[in-house]
């Protein structure tokens, strides 16, 4: 079974922008800052509101669409779920991502366990609604440089389809799909299990996006993954795609008012990010173009701007727009009965820019909670850990401090250890002890010619350039016999942050999977819950799993 063996808060978390740090603290962007209303209390209110504004049309065209688009992907969606959303007292708590190919970073899965973390909380503590966890997937997305990709055990597995720019959901996964990469599993006791899963995702016939949601649906889904690891799991995760026409439909009125208004959507977010940083120095990377969509024409996704002109933009039928950024969550929250939206670091900031967006248009704007982070560690790179001298605790350190604790505690092993290693100090020691030696000679010595005091000097310059000397061979000797173990400590490290990054926005899920089968999925639903907070610091934390048995 796999363990949560260590979590550190937000503050020492390396890839926590100062802006996303500034975020966290202000009670106006995160409701956990909140001091006026607990984070429940705000979920409440919310829930209240949503479920009064959604109506049974808009509940019915949601279940429609899901049950359709599941249908096209070969499955059923669940029947006891297809009942619940029918009722105004079933809210939806969401994340968003693209379907990357076969799952890409697997940070993608982690955002589908805190929302799955999230919906089972709330059925305990709020149990006057029901809640079921959404996956919205913006498979119109065409960036492939992006999306079409994923790494395991730090090899690359590139898509292979058409390449260029295309809603990336909407084409056909090439037959048949490559996993010669898996061969890197031969020992991992969830091998077959796993090449299993991802044949059956990603099957003849289907788009990324189908299979997406077919690997999804695998998972967390009726009878996936995480059922068979633990048994009964409440409400199972549902997958809804914003490429529907039903949908963008319903969303006309605003794709005419932004064809009519072409920078509407740009001035509102602008002065919007203005704001947060004159007021509270929230930097947000966003830019929206005048026209913040694109239009698709088959599989291909297009800029309006320089190709039609207003007039050809409004005799286009609904559901050949496609929202951009500044748009896309505007069209998720218009399109179910969402109260909370969890999401990583940038998608907080961006969201707290689009604010005004959802006022213009009056759609409620949701609670949005921060995903926590996990890293996993291997049995290989777990027993490379211990063996490389660290604990737990140094898990999440950066790797010049990991680099500094393993030479002071090869140095603290053995008897030839001296003062030559401690860098900081050698200076002062060295200093020490050359004038512990010269003091009593310069005595001496200016006793009998004070013009030697000169001379004096230079011995002692020299002395120390010595001992200096001498410090930096005891180094290189030292790191000439230690090179195996410092080499191995050094791939663990490259290994946990790669590129300098979380692991979890590089490296694929596969490898957990692989070595931790069903039952590994517990222990993520169990470390990501986005509302388990530290009760003094109320930060989330970056979580660490070790899967050896």
């Amino acid at each position: 079974m796999a363990t949560l063996v260590h979590s550190l808060s937000l503050a020492h978390g390396t890839w926590a922008s100062e802006s996303l740090r500034r975020w966290w603290s202000s009670g106006e962007f995160n409701p956990l800052a909140n001091a006026s209303e607990s984070v429940s209390e705000q979920l409440m209110t919310t829930a209240h509101a949503r479920s009064a504004s959604f109506s049974m049309e808009q509940r019915m065209r949601l279940i429609v669409a899901l049950r359709r688009q599941y249908k096209l992907s070969g499955l059923e969606m669940p029947h006891a779920t297809s009942v619940l959303l029918e009722s105004p007292r079933t809210m939806v708590v969401t994340t968003a991502h693209q379907p990357n190919w076969l799952g890409g970073p697997a940070y993608w899965l982690h955002k589908l366990f805190s929302t799955k973390a999230l919906a089972d909380h709330l059925t305990k503590i709020l149990p006057e609604f029901q809640w079921v966890p959404l996956y919205w997937m913006g498979s119109e997305d065409h960036d492939l440089a992006e999306l079409g990709h994923c790494v395991v055990n730090g090899n690359r597995l590139d898509w292979e389809g058409d390449k260029g720019t295309f809603a990336f959901g909407r084409l056909i996964v090439p037959d048949p799909v490559s996993i010669g990469w898996f061969d890197a599993f031969e020992n991992a006791p969830y091998r077959e299990e796993v090449l299993s899963l991802l044949q059956n995702a990603y099957a003849r016939g289907f788009t990324v996006a189908q299979s997406t949601r077919r690997l999804a649906h695998a998972l967390l889904g009726d009878g996936g993954w995480l059922e068979q690891g633990v048994g009964a799991v409440g409400n199972s995760l549902l997958v809804l795609d914003g490429d529907d026409a039903m949908l963008k439909e319903a969303f006309a009125p605003v794709w005419r008012d932004q064809i009519q208004s072409p920078g509407l959507a740009a001035s509102l977010v602008e002065q919007r990010k203005e704001q947060m940083l004159a007021n509270h120095g929230i930097a947000v990377d966003l830019h929206v173009r005048d026209w913040p969509f694109f239009v698709l024409d088959g599989k291909a996704r297009i800029k309006p701007e320089g190709r039609w002109n207003a007039e050809d933009l409004l005799g286009m039928p609904p559901d050949v727009f496609s929202p951009g950024v500044a748009l896309r969550p505007l069209y998720q929250e218009f399109s179910i009965p969402n109260v909370a939206f969890v999401g990583g670091g940038s998608e907080q900031l961006y969201w707290a820019a689009l604010k005004p967006l959802f006022a213009h248009y009056e759609v409620p704007f949701p609670i949005t909670l921060l995903r926590p982070s996990l890293t996993w560690l291997t049995p290989e790179i777990s027993q490379q850990w211990t063996a490389s001298g660290w604990a737990w605790d140094d898990l999440g350190k950066s790797a010049e401090e990991l680099e500094s604790k393993f030479w002071s505690l090869i140095v603290q092993k053995h008897p030839s250890a001296s003062p030559f290693w401690n860098e900081n100090n050698f200076g002062t020691w060295a200093e020490n002890k050359v004038e512990s030696l010269i003091h009593p000679l310069r005595s001496l010595l200016l006793d009998v010619d004070s013009g030697l005091l000169g001379a004096v000097g230079a011995s002692r310059h020299k002395m120390i350039q010595e001992l200096e000397r001498l410090e930096q061979l005891y180094r290189k000797a030292l790191r000439r016999k230690f090179k195996g173990e410092h080499e191995a400590a050094q791939k663990v490290i490259r290994n946990l942050t790669p590129s300098g990054i979380p692991m979890e926005r590089v490296e694929g899920m596969w490898s957990t999977l692989a070595y931790g089968g069903p039952a590994v999925l517990q222990t993520y639903k169990d470390a990501l819950n986005p509302m388990d907070v530290d009760a003094t610091s109320k930060v989330p934390w970056l979580r660490f799993i070790d899967l050896r048995a």
